[in-house]
């Protein structure tokens, strides 16, 4: 076994866990609540991160925060630990519909001075006509993850990233 300094940070834990339990379950998320399952392997998880994170450090993304709004589902984690794996922080936050979380949304971007924000293709193109009636949400970079090409996932460089950086910003509806 190679002799491994302990990581000091979430991303390195996850990049030893794809090279130690590859083909382990890293999440599943049950689609019908129940039964109808996706796993994803650490090895899967690892390179839907490196996609992710090589596109966020190619608009040099870093120490820069990330909206992630996403329905639940795989393509939220891949977009949270790409946003780690980039060095950048993710801020996850509900899709609007029509009006109903906009002013929350655009609050969020107001306090937090997110730079970049990603999600899905389905969203995106549903909101898309909110975006270009918000300056402050025109102002920022989108990404559609689902959309990136594969072979990002080569690009990726490891970041530094302290072990005191900020992994995440959350924000709540006071009920947390």
């Amino acid at each position: 076994m190679k002799n491994h300094k302990a990581p000091t940070n979430l991303s390195d834990l996850l990049r030893l866990r794809a090279e130690h339990n590859g083909d382990g379950p890293a999440y599943t998320f049950l689609s019908d609540g129940e039964r109808d399952e996706i796993t994803w392997s650490y090895r899967e998880l690892d390179r839907q991160a490196r996609i992710v994170a090589a596109r966020l450090q190619e608009d040099e993304a870093a120490g820069k925060r990330v909206l992630l709004i996403f329905p639940a589902g795989l393509q939220f984690i891949a977009a949270f630990w790409g946003c780690l794996y980039a060095g950048a922080v993710p801020v996850p936050a509900y899709p609007p519909r029509a009006n109903h979380n906009l002013l929350r949304l655009q609050a969020i971007v107001a306090d937090c001075e997110a730079s970049f924000a990603l999600t899905i293709g389905k969203i995106f193109r549903r909101i898309q006509p909110m975006i270009e009636a918000d300056c402050r949400l025109n102002g920022i970079r989108w990404i559609v993850t689902n959309e990136l090409e594969e072979d990002l996932a080569v690009r990726w460089q490891r970041p530094d990233i302290a072990p005191e950086s900020m992994a995440l910003l959350q924000y709540t509806s006071g009920s947390t």
